[in-house]
């Protein structure tokens, strides 16, 4: 167990943690790599409070984790100053560090796109409930997406190159790591987010049902449907050129492509729980893309979808992008020798499957 709290703060000043059996100081720890904590006193009201659910629920969930593959890791997640939207795995210590501007981007976005005209099917009295459900699980994935950094041993494989964290942006640099290692390990990650919150969507189910799609496909096809669109909408905000000829050179896969992998490897999960056959499966994942593509595109004044086929709304949706993808998948088990004798505890997957269409 670790000392005491994730972080305790008395008179807003944070004390010494036991990460992994290292005692370290996290705060220095992090300005000795250029990164400042979030302290919970610059907040209130609202905000305060989802500062401290966050951290308790990121808590939990790393320590159940942990409880199966390696107790003796101690996952602890932060909050970072910075209004940019963005996360690190760290490589020196078992820390994500989080960026405050991200949980309110992910807030932001959702208030923007979440036009009732999209979502009528939700009763008034229901939305805010719908809207945290989505919240909730964009958030969760960008935590179980550093968490695989960790537990898929890429921290580790990047600090042996040299680098002090894995962040969502790009790299400020790759030390001897290619761009195809990075674009890999990014596709690993998001793949083992994906399925985390494809269990947690089927555990704790979206909040409202609609009933067209639960009588034609079953009992949480609106869940499903939802953590698609949930899923794709934050990748929005990244970016949405897939310019694949540049794609290359690039440490990170681009956001079309990332949405075509997550979406793809929550399909995948669905059939491997046993939820949905794979016609299903597919089927409500590209429900929830296109509205979610439908709402970002009327909420930033973009030209409406016009045909109703996924590669005329993201270039990702198509045979190259599938074919870059299967590229990284055969890369990934190149690198799988090498991250199975790195991570810290727990089974990689014989490789980390999506689904192409």
């Amino acid at each position: 167990m670790i000392a005491r709290s994730i972080w305790t703060c008395d008179n807003g000043l944070f004390q010494r943690l036991r990460i992994s059996k290292v005692s370290i100081d996290l705060e220095s720890f992090l300005a000795a790599r250029g990164y400042r904590m979030m302290r919970p006193n610059a907040l209130e009201g609202a905000a305060l409070a989802e500062f401290n659910s966050c951290l308790d629920q990121f808590r939990e969930w790393a320590e159940a984790h942990a409880a199966f593959r390696n107790p003796e890791i101690k996952v602890v997640t932060v909050f970072l100053n910075s209004s940019e939207a963005n996360a690190f795995a760290f490589t020196e210590a078992d820390v994500i560090g989080v960026n405050w501007g991200l949980i309110v981007k992910i807030r932001e976005l959702l208030g923007q796109v979440f036009d009732p005209m999209n979502f009528s099917w939700i009763p008034e009295d229901r939305r805010a409930a719908a809207k945290e459900w989505l919240y909730e699980s964009a958030k969760f994935f960008f935590f179980w997406h550093e968490m695989g950094h960790i537990w898929n041993g890429h921290t580790r494989l990047a600090k042996t190159a040299g680098l002090a964290a894995i962040d969502e942006l790009g790299a400020t640099s790759m030390g001897s790591l290619s761009s195809k290692d990075f674009q890999t390990l990014e596709m690993d990650a998001d793949s083992f987010g994906a399925t985390q919150i494809c269990s947690m969507a089927r555990r704790f189910p979206f909040p409202v049902k609609n009933s067209i799609l639960e009588n034609e496909q079953g009992d949480g096809a609106t869940s499903l449907a939802m953590l698609a669109f949930s899923s794709y909408l934050v990748f929005s905000m990244f970016g949405r050129e897939m310019r694949l000829e540049e794609q290359e050179s690039w440490d990170h896969p681009s956001a079309p492509l990332r949405q075509l992998a997550i979406t793809g490897t929550i399909s995948t999960k669905a059939v491997q729980m046993g939820w949905f056959n794979i016609d299903q499966a597919s089927y409500l994942t590209q429900i929830g893309t296109q509205v979610a593509e439908d709402a970002y595109r009327s909420a930033f004044k973009e030209d409406p979808v016009s045909e109703d086929l996924a590669e005329t709304f993201n270039p990702a949706f198509s045979s190259e992008g599938a074919n870059y993808l299967s590229g990284l998948l055969e890369h990934w088990k190149l690198l799988r020798p090498v991250l199975d004798q790195l991570k810290p505890g727990g089974v990689l997957p014989a490789v980390q499957d999506f689904a192409d269409g």
